[in-house]
């Protein structure tokens, strides 16, 4: 089992809460290598992520990249945002969602979050007055 499975594999057994809930769609990667293209359904709902062979309908974001490539992100070895940057990975549709997923993706070898665990649970989205009231300000 190469790199790109075992990524897949663990991704659709992880637990929840990595994905804020109101992530919603599906994300098709096109994995190119040795004149074959691997195709893999990552699908967000409720918070949850499921990860697929098969076609499931129209995908909300395809990305399009070479399997190495991706085995880098996989590893920490290829930051994704850089891999767009630099011509690597070519997407189209709700760039959103493909922001979404590189928070499941391992950052480089060696690193860690400096942050407590805590501070790293997801919170759900400010209202205004909660806003409003961290600013220390009232409404314009």
């Amino acid at each position: 089992m190469g790199a790109t499975e075992a990524f897949f594999e663990e991704l659709g057994q992880r637990e929840t809460g990595e994905v804020p809930s109101y992530v919603t769609g599906t994300i098709r990667f096109d994995l190119h290598h040795d004149e074959e293209v691997d195709a893999w359904n990552v699908t967000f709902k409720r918070g949850i992520v499921f990860v697929s062979r098969h076609i499931c309908g129209e995908p909300d974001c395809v990305v399009i990249t070479d399997r190495g490539t991706f085995e880098g992100m996989t590893t920490g070895q290829i930051n994704a945002a850089g891999a767009v940057l630099r011509n690597e990975i070519v997407f189209t549709g709700q760039l959103t969602l493909f922001l979404y997923f590189q928070r499941l993706l391992p950052g480089p070898p060696g690193s860690h979050d400096p942050r407590p665990p805590r501070v790293r649970e997801l919170r759900p989205p400010a209202t205004a007055e909660l806003r409003t009231a961290a600013a220390g300000r009232p409404n314009r």
